[in-house]
């Protein structure tokens, strides 16, 4: 595709490229980051930021913000910052065995919740 003068990313090196099509098909990443990784390699195909937006269905100043991020941190700026939030109701020691609680009693999910509360 011939580049005009809209945004694009910068060249990336073919061993970039095989890295980020790995993370793009990682069954490990979140999908925001998998999503990135997309979209970086879109642009440095040489599809445009309105493409590319119609592509991962988000808004074009989303990906232009990717494309910003990739310029300045590369490999680091797919992945999510840390964010504030409400904290855990189960501690991370208990989490597997809520998970087997819950999965052993599927049809009332407000059984497994009072076994819990009688555990912790």
């Amino acid at each position: 595709m011939r580049r005009t003068g809209k945004k694009f990313i910068s060249p990336i090196e073919p061993l970039a490229l095989k890295w980020l099509s790995l993370i793009e098909f990682s069954d490990e990443e979140s999908n925001r980051t998998k999503l990135r990784a997309q979209a970086i390699r879109l642009s440095n195909s040489g599809y445009s930021i309105s493409q590319i937006s119609q592509i991962c269905l988000t808004t074009q100043e989303t990906v232009s913000k990717w494309i910003d991020g990739w310029e300045k941190y590369q490999f680091d700026s797919l992945i999510d910052k840390p964010r504030s939030g409400r904290t855990p109701l189960i501690h991370s020691e208990m989490h597997d065995e809520v998970i087997d609680i819950v999965k052993k009693i599927q049809d009332n999910l407000k059984v497994p919740l009072l076994k819990y509360r009688k555990i912790w």
